[in-house]
């Protein structure tokens, strides 16, 4: 049972597969699989269908290294946190990268260190290469 702020409650059940639902209505939430210790391997962003260019990439390497066009801008990056003043929004950059325990951590070469949730949506195997990535709040598909 769950108590909305609102005083409003809603009853969930979780099945034999692990999916929570909604007792009343066609909801129904699935937990995303947190990556730890990956190496990924290509290229990740928000894609234009015309063939326009990208809103947003960033490819890993399995070395360990990344390279990443808007990411920051586009996760609103600069702007959470508890000191948004002492946070640096670069259009791109590169750096190292690590996976752990549901946690991407890049830390740009010369620049900042951002630490982002990842994880792949439920029908999303994960691995080193999965055809979809969630980086915090933005679902970034693999490269055509």
């Amino acid at each position: 049972m769950f108590r909305t702020a609102t005083g409003f409650d809603t009853a969930f059940t979780l099945d034999a597969q692990g999916v929570l639902r909604r007792a009343k209505g066609t909801q129904s939430y699935r937990p995303m699989h947190l990556l730890d210790g990956v190496r990924l391997t290509g290229t990740w962003g928000v894609f234009d269908p015309n063939g326009g260019p990208p809103v947003v990439t960033i490819n890993f390497t399995p070395d360990g290294r990344f390279r990443e066009a808007g990411l920051l801008n586009f996760t609103a990056w600069a702007k959470l946190g508890p000191d948004p003043a002492s946070r640096k929004a670069v259009e791109q950059g590169a750096g190292t990268y690590a996976v752990r325990r549901g946690t991407l951590e890049l830390r740009y070469d010369g620049g900042p260190v951002a630490r982002f949730m990842v994880a792949t949506p439920p029908a999303v195997a994960p691995g080193p290469a999965p055809k979809t990535l969630q980086v915090g709040a933005a679902t970034l598909d693999r490269a055509p």
